[in-house]
């Protein structure tokens, strides 16, 4: 945060955020604007929700995308994932009286771009990572084909899983989907693709 911006209160936060037309994250006293999010963005979200609501709901669980807000107790941070996944009942933090946010994820899913790829992956890991009702994470590539899955072994560890072939089924959960499913229809810019392979 810069000297010129103002730290805002939780209590303030909730008054701008109700009544607030865009989404705003809150992390550090800061309200944060949510990135634009590009067509390929919005595929990948109805792609998840589309291969993963059902399932979900036959093992006890909610999916949630884009418009849940997630408290973060740890690091007194509110996010918006852009898929959230909770199983059994929803435990809940009052952050006015008339907001919530969800405090116990099993699931958190971002989908990275070049304008959040780098916050998603160090920032916003090490408070997710303080949840302990998460079990996974999954960073998802909105310019190429790849999935990252971070899974937690115990308090401490965590294992990474990568993804970049169609068939391969990742398990959301007691959940699959191909990565064909997560991926379709969306259009990837050929230069990125070939930078990301050079790399």
């Amino acid at each position: 945060m810069t000297a010129a911006q103002k730290s805002h209160s939780l209590a303030e936060y909730t008054t701008l955020e109700y009544s607030a037309e865009t989404r705003h994250e809150y992390v550090n006293g800061e309200v944060r604007a949510m990135a634009y999010t590009s067509p390929n963005h919005a595929r990948i979200v109805r792609n998840l929700t589309l291969a993963l609501s059902k399932c979900a709901d036959e093992m006890g669980c909610e999916l949630f995308a884009e418009t849940r807000l997630l408290w973060s107790e740890d690091c007194e941070r509110a996010y918006y994932p852009d898929v959230l996944i909770v199983c059994g009942e929803m435990e809940v933090k009052a952050l006015s009286k008339n907001m919530q946010a969800t405090l116990n994820p099993r699931i958190i899913i971002e989908v990275l771009s070049d304008a959040t790829r780098n916050y998603d992956k160090t920032e916003k890991w090490r408070c997710y990572k303080k949840i302990p009702s998460l079990e996974q994470y999954f960073l998802v590539e909105q310019d190429f084909k790849y999935i990252e899955l971070r899974e937690r072994l115990d308090e401490q560890k965590w294992t990474i899983t990568d993804f970049e072939n169609d068939d391969e089924k990742l398990p959301f959960g007691k959940c699959t989907a191909t990565l064909k499913d997560i991926y379709n229809k969306v259009v990837f810019d050929n230069q990125k693709v070939y930078d990301k392979i050079r790399v």
